[in-house]
């Protein structure tokens, strides 16, 4: 069973989310790819996560692709979400609104990993 720090990775102890920030983007990696080992047949894990950068898209794509069935049938998807170094650091309430409706009844096999690659304000 792979585990992410000490703990073991199951379909049944995922959350809908998790944030990592900070200079080294390195610890999200290797816990998508943990949970790609441990839950995602080989043959469909290229498949089975999608990448989006903030430059790059919107909220709302990220969300409309969470919730929009999978292609090919696996236990879990994987959405991962870069948020490049600059990007603004607050959400409009827009963005507030999405997320809030998407985290209110997220699929149950849909897992967003945000990687925010810088510091976080302390304020």
């Amino acid at each position: 069973m792979a585990s992410f720090q000490g703990k073991g990775i199951k379909e049944e102890t995922l959350i809908p989310c998790y944030f990592f920030y900070g200079e080294d983007t390195f610890p999200a990696w290797e816990f998508i790819n943990e949970i790609k080992e441990a839950l995602i047949s080989p043959d469909i894990q290229d498949y089975s996560v999608e990448r989006f950068n903030l430059e790059d898209n919107s909220w709302a794509d990220v969300i409309d692709s969470a919730r929009a069935l999978p292609i090919f049938i696996s236990p879990c998807r994987i959405i991962v979400v870069e948020v490049p170094k600059g990007k603004k650091e607050s959400l409009s309430s827009r963005e507030k609104s999405i997320l809030k409706d998407y985290f209110s009844s997220p699929p149950s096999k849909t897992v967003i990993v945000i990687g925010f690659s810088g510091k976080i304000k302390k304020n």
